[in-house]
């Protein structure tokens, strides 16, 4: 890691510890350069603004949530590919899957939503939680069908699914 990489973590260590104890209103530029001990331009030199470096922050839990959820598909790729094929042949499998992959898609609204903004009109929270969980879980159907017919999965999955959601919700 380079001394910029630490310098650029340590800023994002004490925005986490700010958001703790404060509100985004309430946490200050000012307050962040002394915690983190640089200067101004320092700061601006890797956020363009203090909301920018709170995304940064949740580009991470994005990131962290895909490793884990592929991980999870790929470790049971079996089960997942089975359940697959049967949410296709099965009318009951798929009713069970279309409930998760509601479930999942009303986990992200909210998140979606804040990401967004106040007053994000269109396209609404919901139908960008549902495109972005319906092109996850496309993803992850091609990754398992990969792993039990082929033995192989994606190199970068997790790199391209996380630039999908950074896009939608971040742009650049």
């Amino acid at each position: 890691m380079t001394k910029g990489d630490r310098r650029r973590e340590r800023i994002l260590d004490v925005v986490r510890e700010l958001l703790e104890a404060h509100s985004f209103e309430d946490v200050s530029i000012a307050e962040i350069t002394r915690r983190a001990d640089i200067t101004r331009p320092a700061f601006y030199f890797y956020f363009p603004t203090k909301g920018a470096a709170v995304a940064s922050l949740m580009e991470g839990l994005i990131r962290e949530g895909m490793e884990a959820t592929v991980a999870l598909w790929r470790k049971h790729a079996v089960v997942m590919h089975g359940m697959v094929q049967a949410a296709a042949a099965d009318k009951e499998a798929r009713e069970i899957w279309q409930r998760w992959v509601a479930a999942f898609t009303a986990r992200a609204v909210p998140t979606i939503a804040a990401d967004l903004g106040p007053g994000h009109a269109s396209p609404r929270p919901e139908q960008v939680a549902t495109v972005l969980v319906d092109a996850t879980f496309a993803a992850m159907q091609r990754e398992v069908r990969s792993l039990v017919e082929e033995g192989a999965g994606t190199p970068g999955l997790v790199d391209a699914i996380v630039l999908v959601w950074r896009r939608a919700l971040y742009g650049g």
